[in-house]
């Protein structure tokens, strides 16, 4: 029996704990990434790139973990490690794939229905018109947009707001989109017919919450 003194082992149970560690460090961060950054308390450029450090941290655990096993372990010792860090990996590489999807939902649980809706849509309605009437294409991103839409999205992330004023025979009015983000995720909010929200919520990834105004979220094209 190897003593527990055996500075060895002591240096393998510390390898050991410090890989499980990582790995499950790496998986909880993957989940919970989405929601601070739905939140504002990590930019979004934050949350889309500890994707990449979280899949790296998990393999880096998972190789330490096997490093560190005794000669003396068996197989099953040896399957049970190999199964979690697999399903730590999944968690990881899921939470990503769906990162967009799940933004959605936190972001329209951060903010009240009821209240906080119809300004945005009035306050965004407004600046665009006045882009629009301004013969501008868009708000400079110097300009911040009203206190209201600033609950879509940190100043980091901001974007700029665009207007236009278009007649046919689908939508007659202002059309206007407050945008935040970068390639992998660009989100805000429009203002026109549902085939202007298309054009950023690829993929159906917008939602619905007023007359003519869409929520989206979706990689930039």
């Amino acid at each position: 029996m190897i003593p527990l003194t055996d500075p060895v082992l002591k240096r393998k149970s510390l390898g050991a704990f410090a890989g499980a560690s990582l790995v499950g460090v790496a998986a909880g961060w993957s989940v919970v990434a989405v929601w601070l950054s739905a939140h504002q308390f990590i930019p979004v450029y934050t949350e889309l790139a500890s994707y990449w450090v979280s899949l790296l941290a998990g393999v880096a655990g998972g190789y330490m973990c096997f490093r560190s096993q005794s000669e003396s372990a068996g197989s099953a010792d040896s399957l049970w490690r190999g199964v979690c860090v697999a399903c730590a990996l999944v968690v990881v590489m899921t939470s990503w794939r769906l990162s967009d999807q799940r933004f959605i939902a936190w972001k329209m649980r951060a903010i009240p229905p009821d209240a906080a809706w119809p300004q945005m849509v009035s306050d965004l309605e407004s600046v665009g018109r006045r882009v629009a009437e301004s013969g501008r294409s868009s708000l400079p991103m110097k300009e911040p947009p009203p206190k209201s839409l600033q609950q879509l999205g940190s100043e980091v992330d901001y974007k700029g707001v665009s207007g236009n004023l278009i007649t046919s025979p689908e939508y007659d009015g202002v059309t206007a989109a407050i945008l935040f983000g970068y390639k992998g995720r660009c989100w805000g909010l429009c203002v026109g017919p549902e085939g202007f929200a298309k054009k950023y919520g690829r993929d159906g990834r917008y939602i619905r919450v007023a007359t003519n105004a869409f929520f989206f979220a979706a990689p930039r094209g």
